[in-house]
């Protein structure tokens, strides 16, 4: 495999990475069943997930209103009370209680680990939590879940 293929193969991962849902837990096992470095791999996975991520928080705002005008189109009003009610009382209450539990990096590390990365920033933009603070620690949570997801199918994944 020659450098530029290894690096057009980390890209791939990056923008595999930038993906909501795809994420780490795709992104990084992917390029190691390619043949990709653990390292490199784990470092393009990070930067295509933090990115992403670094964008909806500082957008928020304007995708918080899309989303919504998209929902508004589609559902009469009663069914959009009744969804968001209910979708409101068990994601919401649940990321809630971490964050008053665990705080900023409680939230962030099990929401990344459990959840979505992307799922994980939009509610906890919604807490009153300076988006900078927000920004930091969701990084360093991404860092350590793509980091242990690398390391672990590196090590446990051949196995299998």
């Amino acid at each position: 495999m020659s450098f530029l293929d290894i690096i057009r193969e980390l890209v791939i991962v990056a923008l595999s990475a930038a993906v909501p849902f795809i994420e780490y837990m795709l992104a990084v096992p992917g390029g190691i069943l390619l043949g990709l470095p653990v390292i490199p791999t784990i470092i393009a996975a990070f930067i295509g997930n933090t990115l992403t991520v670094g964008l909806l928080i500082i957008f928020v705002d304007k995708v918080s209103a899309w989303i919504k005008n998209f929902r508004e189109k589609r559902m009469s009003t009663q069914e959009l009370e009744n969804k968001q009610k209910q979708k409101k009382r068990s994601t919401d209450d649940r990321l809630r209680g971490y964050f008053e539990k665990y705080g900023v990096p409680g939230l962030s590390f099990l929401g990344v680990g459990l959840l979505s990365s992307h799922l994980t920033a939009l509610i906890a933009c919604t807490f009153d939590i300076k988006r900078s603070y927000l920004m930091f620690w969701m990084a360093v949570s991404i860092a350590a879940w793509s980091g242990i997801f690398g390391l672990l199918f590196n090590f446990i994944g051949p196995v299998f």
